[in-house]
């Protein structure tokens, strides 16, 4: 019985890491769903290209 509930606890510790590193990734996305965003909201048909772009190649100016 006790070596069942090491196992047990063992597996939420080790699942409950797993939650705790994939947070910083959703706000990673998050924010790079909004930089995409922010490119729609330019006028200028070449700049906001030139911001997709940046965007797609992983980089930032979303200008």
């Amino acid at each position: 019985m006790m070596a069942r509930r090491s196992t047990l606890a063992a597996a939420v510790m080790l699942c409950g890491g797993m939650l705790a590193t994939r947070a910083p990734a959703q706000d990673s996305d998050s924010a790079r769903l909004n930089a995409v965003l922010a490119c729609a909201t330019i006028d200028k048909k070449s700049a906001r290209l030139a911001c997709y772009d940046a965007q797609a190649q992983g980089g930032g100016a979303a200008a």
